[in-house]
């Protein structure tokens, strides 16, 4: 007796169902890479530690002055001291290589944290013979902070220096060699 193979029967209920259900599955994997794509794309957009630095390419060509104006600003031989009261206050305190208060003309002084780099406060200095300057309410968190100083004295001398300092509101004062 020759060999018949056997007729299979195609069950066109199990057939869709399969279809639905594999097809489901590719559905379900490229919505959720897309909900994926959308909920990178939203935390990476509104985050608020990121910061964008302003006129970035025309900083980068003006380099090599800005080296010469620091290094300037090293020879002047300033001590800057600088602390924070428990209010938020920021205090600084300008020297001379002599040890007497800077007479200021004017300047600014630029600060923030670096895990809000976003938020620089900028603050404008005026004239001081004392050679303090003092900022209400602007160190708000503990944290790693950016101060910026860039000032002029009553002599014309341009002095700018940024460093990084590690603040504990109230704590201890910190000082110009800090590079933490």
């Amino acid at each position: 007796m020759p060999y018949e193979p056997e007729r299979i029967v195609f069950d066109a209920r199990a057939n869709r169902n399969a279809a639905i259900r594999w097809g489901g599955v590719v559905v379900g994997f490229l919505t959720f890479t897309l909900c994926l794509g959308f909920a990178a794309i939203t935390l990476a957009t509104q985050d608020p530690s990121v910061a964008i630095v302003p006129d970035y390419y025309q900083k980068a060509l003006d380099w090599d002055k800005t080296e010469k104006l620091r290094r300037d600003s090293e020879a002047l031989g300033w001590v800057v001291q600088a602390s924070v009261g428990s209010d938020g206050t920021l205090h600084i305190d300008l020297r001379n290589a002599d040890g007497l208060p800077i007479k200021l003309r004017s300047g600014t002084v630029e600060i923030f944290r670096h895990a809000r780099a976003n938020h620089v406060v900028t603050r404008n200095v005026t004239a001081s013979s004392s050679g303090t300057i003092s900022i209400a309410d602007v160190v708000t968190h503990n944290g790693l902070w950016t101060f910026r100083l860039d000032l002029l004295n009553d002599l014309g001398d341009h002095f700018v220096m940024s460093t990084d300092h590690r603040v504990e509101m109230g704590s201890y004062p910190l000082n110009s060699n800090n590079k933490d």
